[in-house]
């Protein structure tokens, strides 16, 4: 094994005591209420993507992501060279991903290990991932097309309707190297859109912007001013960017051209000048070859791709306003809340049992009979079996006779007595006075208590 994967093994093996570290902390924490370890970004970076891939030789992971509705899936089969996933001009269509991996990858063991959010599912139709289920499901089948690897996602729409699509495009980003991100006119200012790639950007993804359904040549001057607006605001910085027409015919005969295009367009023009900027050069632009992204995907430098996305996770990781420091603040300055408010109560005197006053000694005998109203007739059942041996219930007894003692009143306390060898129980309450009667008949070894 190289020096760089000694590196990262020594690495994997900090960063799952790490994991383990936070889980004991969170456990110990409970009492401070605080939101779950599971679902904060950083957290999820850490199960989901650096410790089942910082491996030596790991695979890349290529996503295709985007809107609702703007030809995702027709980029995916464009990239695999066949109608692996169901396209449709209707607006919400994948629900799960899809995944093509190479025929030598170990889909089981690994893609396990990659999304640990997903139950893996052998993919036979392209309309697997169309059925509605809140389960997480993830779709795979190997294809020779793949390269060596490299394994290929189609994705939910980052902006349905429906929020389980939102957690499973969530998980997917979290897990992948490389982002395909599918833009058009319509969605490439929509604020679901930016806030998922604004994330992305944050943990250094690569991408490869697709400006999808353009209009050439009459979108050639305003496609630079779109992707300049996009980019501005969420911090992506596109390694590819590549224009596809407006063809539903050749986008369902998986014959699209992808014409690539430069960016950034012109170093130093600020966004004010995109527009003309972007005039002068559509007038010189000439026609490119189109490209094949499957090719362009098997060319990228894996292993550099590879280590920057993990050095991305990591710096997310560590970030120390949402990080593991930000959540050390969260526990040490909730747990002082909790310190502080038990030392003002504890300077009042409120918690200090010791000092109590007694109850009056009234208060508490309303509050027994209190309780032995609730609870007398279930009790009186249940001590039939211990009556003179006998095992019917109390209700056999003649609970009229009589043989009756006072309940005293004091500030005492409570006393044991034994009561008379009749047999019965009967008790009665007056609630105008202080007075209670109690009338408790057994078999000699009876025992009743008065309250002193």
């Amino acid at each position: 094994m190289s020096d760089r994967g000694l590196g990262l093994n020594h690495l994997s093996d900090q960063l799952r005591q790490l994991q383990r570290s936070l889980l004991a902390l969170e456990s110990s924490s409970r009492t401070l209420k605080l939101a779950p370890l599971s679902g904060r970004d950083w957290f999820d970076l850490l199960n989901r993507k650096l410790l089942p891939q910082l491996s030596e030789g790991a695979t890349l992971i290529v996503a295709v992501v985007g809107g609702t509705n703007i030809g995702k899936s027709v980029v995916f089969n464009h990239i695999a060279g066949f109608r692996a996933s169901a396209s449709s001009p209707l607006a919400s269509g994948t629900k799960h991903p899809v995944c093509l991996v190479p025929p030598t990858f170990d889909a089981e063991t690994h893609l396990r290990e990659m999304f640990p959010s997903f139950d893996l599912q052998r993919w036979s139709t392209d309309s697997d991932a169309l059925q509605e289920t809140n389960a997480h499901l993830l779709f795979w089948r190997s294809h020779d097309r793949v390269p060596a690897n490299l394994i290929v996602l189609d994705t939910p729409d980052v902006d349905s309707d429906a929020p389980v699509n939102w957690e499973r495009a969530d998980a997917i980003r979290q897990s992948a190297d490389v982002l395909v991100a599918v833009l058009t006119q319509q969605k490439y200012n929509d604020a679901a859109v930016k806030r998922f790639f604004r994330t992305a950007a944050t943990e250094d993804k690569a991408a490869i912007v697709v400006f999808n359904q353009v209009e050439l040549p009459d979108d050639e001057s305003y496609w630079p001013v779109w992707l300049g607006t996009f980019c501005e605001e969420t911090g992506l910085r596109p390694e590819y960017v590549y224009l596809a027409k407006n063809d539903r015919k050749s986008a369902e005969a998986i014959t699209l051209p992808f014409e690539e295009r430069q960016w950034p367009i012109a170093s130093n023009v600020p966004q004010a000048d995109l527009p003309e900027t972007a005039d002068r050069i559509a007038d010189s632009v000439v026609e490119s070859t189109p490209t094949e992204l499957s090719r362009v995907l098997s060319q990228l430098r894996f292993a550099e791709i590879k280590l920057r996305t993990l050095r991305g996770s990591m710096m997310r990781l560590f970030d120390s306003m949402d990080g593991i420091p930000s959540y050390l603040r969260e526990v040490r300055d909730r747990g002082r809340r909790y310190r502080d408010a038990a030392a003002v109560l504890a300077s009042r005197g409120v918690i200090k049992q010791a000092d109590w006053p007694s109850p009056p000694s009234q208060l508490l005998v309303e509050e027994m009979w209190v309780w032995w109203d609730r609870h007398h007739s279930r009790l009186l059942h249940a001590c039939g079996s211990m009556v003179d041996g006998r095992s019917s219930p109390c209700s056999r007894f003649d609970l009229g006779s009589t043989s009756s003692v006072d309940r005293r009143i004091s500030t005492t306390g409570m006393v044991g007595h034994r009561a008379s060898s009749q047999t019965g129980v009967r008790t009665t309450s007056n609630r105008d006075d202080s007075r209670k009667r109690t009338t408790h008949r057994s078999a000699g070894a009876g025992f009743v208590w008065y309250v002193l």
